[in-house]
């Protein structure tokens, strides 16, 4: 049997181990069995580590999840998870240990990634009983152990005068053609700022006007219409940098998108505070005015923002769905935003 090598093993460490096994063999054990046994429950007890488990579980969901999902996703394990968590046996963790990581965060104010975290940690252990690593998922609920976390609607300009100074704000900043051009067609496109700032010239029809792509959050192909406002200024963009896959290269490096992070810092650098308008927020501002100014039906108004609308029998409207009514109503509302406000910008520009 061998017990190990010197002199990582002393000589007085060896005779220690070797009584060790002649009482193991008095005792009708084989010693050598019992030292593999022991290595192979430690090899096990590794492998179900909350922090092994985690990484694996990270490793299978990066060919499901969008980039920047998973590096939010590592950030968290990293920095709230893996410190508190990463050495535990997952069939000995509790439930007081996961909601403690909880409301440490929480301390801090930051009661969002508070909750974001342990439904993170339930992810993970919801896959170890998928393995049959646990009975049964000990992190679900725990969040109702945190203060509510209450949502804050992003800001959408939703009045004419709001609409304006916004607008005139947008037309006055000068930063980066890309930018520039993507931050000004931003308010006609109802796409999310992920999809607009990674949006590929693959996936846009300028003749026929259109720009078909499947969400980065979600996956789901959809299709919008161009409206000749876009298409306008859409195509000097496509002659800036020919080469360039992306309809808006990042200005540092034409092979890779601008950032949707760098919209909104730009929509900062214009003058407009957080609390007066936000990149997300123009869906808001479309969704809101186009029901209840323009009268346009809700559902036709979700299908282009892209939200998962369904008819009455629970199917998912697919991605042409009200094409032709989505293309009129983008005219519409691209017109609103360009003649409505042409004079004023003009004047006051002047």
């Amino acid at each position: 049997m061998v017990i190990g090598r010197y002199p990582q093993i002393s000589l007085k460490e060896a005779r220690l181990e070797g009584a060790k096994a002649r009482a193991l063999i008095a005792d009708g054990i084989d010693p050598k069995k019992q030292q593999q046994r022991s290595r192979q429950e430690a090899l096990a007890r590794e492998a179900n580590l909350f922090g092994p488990l985690a990484i694996k579980w990270l490793l299978i969901k990066e060919n499901e999840l969008a980039p920047s999902t998973v590096r939010k996703h590592r950030s968290r394990l990293q920095k709230y998870l893996l410190p508190h968590l990463g050495q535990t046996p997952i069939k000995e963790l509790t439930r007081r240990q996961i909601l403690s990581v909880g409301e440490t965060i929480q301390a801090t104010g930051a009661l969002h990634e508070a909750h974001r975290v342990l439904r993170l940690c339930k992810q993970i252990l919801e896959y170890a009983t998928w393995n049959d690593l646990l009975n049964y998922n000990i992190a679900y609920g725990l969040t109702k152990g945190l203060a509510t976390a209450k949502t804050v609607h992003r800001a959408a300009p939703l009045t004419d005068a709001e609409l304006r100074s916004v607008l005139l704000a947008i037309k006055r900043n000068q930063c980066s053609p890309q930018v520039d051009a993507c931050l000004q067609l931003v308010p006609h496109l109802f796409m999310s700022p992920i999809d607009i700032a990674h949006g590929e010239w693959t996936d846009v029809d300028l003749e026929a006007k259109t720009w078909s792509f499947s969400r980065k959050k979600s996956g789901v192909p959809t299709i919008t219409p161009l409206t000749d406002h876009v298409v306008f200024h859409l195509r000097p963009m496509r002659n800036l940098y020919p080469e360039s896959d992306w309809v808006f290269p990042s200005p540092n490096n034409a092979s890779k998108p601008i950032s949707p992070g760098s919209l909104n810092a730009a929509l900062r650098r214009c003058g407009v505070k957080k609390n007066e308008a936000t990149i997300h927020g123009f869906r808001a501002t479309a969704r809101t005015l186009l029901v209840e100014q323009f009268g346009y039906r809700q559902d036709i108004v979700e299908q282009q923002i892209s939200h998962t609308v369904r008819d009455p029998n629970g199917r998912a409207y697919n991605r042409t769905m009200f094409l032709k009514e989505r293309r009129e109503m983008l005219e519409t509302w691209s017109t609103y935003l360009t003649s409505h406000f042409s004079t004023t910008l003009l004047t006051s520009a002047a």
